[in-house]
């Protein structure tokens, strides 16, 4: 956009074509239509990124697409490239480039990197993304949405909804640089029986069991000490503190924190996976802040966490590991080189205690988390409490995270609550304590 005294300089310029004093209201439109001439013609050449150069003839040249292009004044070069440029209708392919350059300065490399495979396997190759963006209907939106079943037979509803996304920031990228007004396909919004059915997950697949829990945690305990090694107490950290896997293996020792009232740990940074310009992974990176700011949080360490951390710590010092409090807390030694505990390394050993305990479905970290704060939950540990503990940013998120067994609440110790007969009812309070509760006289 053209800032206020590049306006007035342009104004100034067409106006001294002018006896302003007698400027009669035709001139004045003429003034107006000229000047937006000016700005639109420099918006358009602004596209045109080669140097346009003066030869010792006199003569005025640059390059298009490679090619050497020559005339004799620079006006009249200019009104070349403007025709070249405006022949050049925009289009998804068009503006992919620059779009995915501006979401990478915007988002984590991991949503980056879903940005580029959204569109190198559904949009690339669509034929949306040939069409002039001023000239895509709704209907060439449900086209594409047909376009992606082909792609991908069993789409669920929430894979489409993900990749609407990424073409519905496509278009406000082409909004935000004046290239049209309005996404054309903000009101497509499909049938969800055209997607195939959400695969069905059952909650006791999604958390551990006591037993599981128990049992796990004791082989994490017998690897440790039969390897020597700290990295599989990991494992008994994620269900003392119910952290994301590259939140525990980004944690330093410095991250340790006493009061009063007790030890805490200052969750403050992450391990991701760090992404390539082409957009494959290359190992991971560990960055100085959380995933959301909520993330950000300082989490009181029980009696077990605090046993394990003394027990990694001792093992890190006889493994000659350093445990200053720059040193990240879980890191092992790989061809004679220190290295980090990762969360690939977390999940393959989380993955082999499972399967040593005989569980009938192996679970993840993930899993982990979720199985925390469901225990949180049916400890009656109030609902914000356990979002504040999760770094959580909504309520909502965390309520996602919960399981409740059918067996574990019994809806008849509140429904009968309701019934009005005259007799004291026990109900649990916020608390979670049993108090009596006496019909209204």
């Amino acid at each position: 956009m053209k800032t206020k005294e590049e306006c007035l300089s342009s104004l100034g310029d067409l106006v001294s074509d002018y006896d302003c004093d007698n400027l009669s209201v035709t001139d004045i439109v003429s003034l107006v239509e000229r000047l937006q001439e000016s700005m639109r013609r420099k918006k358009v050449l602004s596209n045109h990124k080669t140097p346009i150069t003066q030869l010792p003839s006199g003569a005025w040249y640059t390059r298009v697409e490679g090619k050497k292009v020559q005339r004799k004044t620079k006006e009249a070069l200019e009104d070349y490239l403007v025709g070249v440029y405006e022949e050049k209708e925009n289009t998804l392919e068009t503006v992919y480039e620059g779009f995915v350059v501006r979401r990478k300065i915007e988002v984590s490399d991991t949503t980056w990197r879903k940005d580029l495979m959204h569109y190198e396997k559904f949009i690339k190759n669509s034929h949306l993304a040939t069409i002039p963006l001023e000239k895509i209907t709704i209907d060439d939106g449900y086209d594409f949405v047909l376009h992606c079943l082909k792609v991908k037979p069993d789409l669920r509803k929430k894979y489409w909804d993900n990749i609407s996304t990424t073409l519905n920031l496509m278009f406000q990228y082409a909004i935000d640089r004046g290239l049209i007004e309005r996404n054309p396909l903000i009101n497509v919004r499909p049938k969800s029986d055209l997607f195939a059915p959400p695969k069905k997950t059952r909650d006791g697949d999604t958390v551990f069991t006591r037993t599981e829990q128990v049992k796990v945690c004791q082989l994490a305990e017998e690897d440790a000490m039969e390897q020597h090694n700290a990295l599989p107490l990991g494992v008994l950290l994620l269900f003392n503190l119910g952290l994301r896997d590259g939140e525990l293996c980004a944690l330093k020792w410095g991250d340790i924190e006493e009061n009063h009232r007790g030890k805490y740990i200052h969750v403050q940074r992450e391990m991701v996976a760090k992404v390539l310009p082409d957009g494959k992974h290359d190992g991971n990176k560990v960055i100085e802040h959380c995933k959301t700011p909520a993330g950000d949080r300082r989490l009181h360490l029980n009696s077990k966490a605090i046993e394990t951390l003394e027990r990694i710590r001792q093992l890190n010092d006889d493994n000659s590991l350093p445990t200053g409090p720059d040193d990240f807390i879980l890191l092992r030694k790989d061809k004679g080189e220190i290295v980090n505990g990762t969360p690939r390394g977390i999940y393959a050993r989380l993955r082999k205690y499972c399967k040593a305990a005989g569980m009938s479905v192996v679970k993840s970290p993930h899993d982990v988390r979720r199985t925390v704060l469901t225990n949180l939950y049916t400890a009656h540990m109030p609902l914000k409490k356990i979002q504040e503990f999760a770094g959580h940013s909504s309520l909502k998120q965390t309520m996602d995270y919960i399981r409740i067994s059918d067996d574990e609440l019994d809806d008849m110790q509140f429904l009968e609550t309701l019934s009005g007969t005259g007799e004291a009812q026990k109900i649990i309070d916020f608390r979670g304590k049993n108090v009596e509760l006496e019909d209204a006289k």
